[in-house]
């Protein structure tokens, strides 16, 4: 969470996977704490992007930029 703001800064555009260290293992089902856990992680990433790399602009959701990350 702590290198996302450089993260960004060097690898832009880049979409900032957060959450999965929450899990207790590959695979596993998550519970609604889980769910918790990783929703504070992703608060926590875009709180340090702002804070330490603020000229840094999130993509808005329903952009058109993001139809080009292709369906599986």
């Amino acid at each position: 969470m702590y290198e996302a703001p450089e993260i960004v800064r060097v690898a832009a555009p880049v979409h900032c996977k957060t959450g999965n260290s929450v899990v207790s293992g590959h695979g596993e089902l998550t519970s609604a704490i889980d769910g918790t856990r990783m929703a504070d992680q992703a608060s926590i990433v875009v709180e340090m992007v702002g804070k330490y790399y603020p000229e840094a602009k999130q993509t808005p959701q329903g952009s058109k930029h993001l139809e080009a990350i292709p369906k599986v």
